[in-house]
């Protein structure tokens, strides 16, 4: 019996897993159509008690209009996948030992092979090191799950490390570059930009494949029009609208990516739109606006109730400290 295997249960489910490996394989169709030919003619002379079959190869050749060095390289794929198991091997009578075999009894003929017919075991085994048994090894992954497709920040390299290499975020007493650029300061200058751009490529795994300037050159319209490195960061991840983008599983090409998920963010003239950052100060302000004209209409609106000129008090109180600053 091949190791990972047992024995078919009929013919039907051992014949049908050999179309299904054969279906797995790159070859041509002639081999295909070869292959299947000579696994249904094993089939076909299968013994349903014993689960084995004895056609011989010139008989199985015949059946299946091949060679018989077709037949042989069929038969040592199917034992090499698991489907064969060698019962007994098949001989003739130059080289047939007469005291194990009575020629009495077999003549002058060939013996032909025996073959069990075995199908692999679904369950793939995977050796533990520490004994001799095994276990069944971990199941794969549902393909339709997008648990690997991360957005901008999530990304993930390529490269995988060991418990020995350096952390992302790096030594605690050497800090990396960038690392001193707040993420919600606009860069004025050149330098300032570049050290923006190094702390997005630290924010985002998939930003680091591009270089420093190559970054800031992307940015360098946004940057230019009062856009912080987190405001950035949060268009590569959202449109205009608010929307968040969809997970993104691979990228071919970064700056590509980049320059397509900011384009959203430019008018059709070019100027960049405002930053989530201006649009949430400019929000800030108006709202402080509202309150502080609620603040006097109320003001207002008590000193009225109780009878008092607030007007009048006001003005007299500018002119005190006129008098007194003069």
């Amino acid at each position: 019996m091949p190791g990972g295997s047992r024995r078919a249960r009929d013919q039907r489910t051992w014949l049908r897993a050999v179309l299904v490996s054969i279906d797995a394989q790159d070859w041509y169709s002639c081999r295909a159509r070869h292959t299947a030919e000579i696994a249904r003619v094993y089939a076909r002379y299968m013994d349903w008690r014993l689960r084995t079959s004895r056609p011989g190869h010139e008989r199985v050749a015949a059946a299946a209009g091949v060679s018989v060095r077709t037949v042989k390289r069929t038969v040592r794929w199917l034992a090499d996948e698991g489907f064969l198991g060698l019962v007994s091997p098949g001989t003739t009578p130059l080289l047939r030992p007469g005291v194990l075999h009575g020629l009495t009894e077999i003549g002058e003929a060939n013996q032909a092979a025996v073959y069990v017919l075995t199908t692999p075991e679904k369950r793939a085994r995977t050796d533990t090191g520490s004994s001799d048994e095994s276990e069944s090894g971990p199941l794969s992954r549902f393909r339709r799950k997008l648990d690997k497709a991360p957005r901008a920040r999530e990304a993930e390299t390529g490269k995988v490390k060991g418990k020995t290499a350096r952390p992302a975020g790096g030594r605690p007493d050497v800090p990396h570059s960038g690392a001193g650029f707040p993420m919600r300061k606009t860069p004025k200058t050149r330098s300032e930009g570049l050290a923006a751009a190094e702390a997005l490529r630290n924010q985002s795994r998939l930003l680091a494949v591009l270089s420093p300037e190559h970054l800031r050159h992307l940015c360098r319209v946004l940057f230019a029009a009062g856009w912080s490195a987190a405001d950035v960061l949060h268009a590569l991840d959202h449109s205009p609208a608010g929307r968040q983008y969809g997970y993104t599983a691979t990228v071919r090409h970064a700056a590509g990516w980049v320059r397509w998920r900011l384009s959203a963010w430019l008018r059709p003239d070019g100027a960049p739109l405002p930053s989530p950052g201006q649009a949430r100060a400019a929000a800030a302000a108006r709202d402080r606006l509202t309150q502080d004209a609620r603040r006097a209409e109320r003001r207002r609106a008590a000193g009225e109730a109780a009878g008092v000129d607030v007007a009048a008090r006001a003005a007299h109180a500018r002119a005190l400290l006129a008098a007194a600053l003069r």
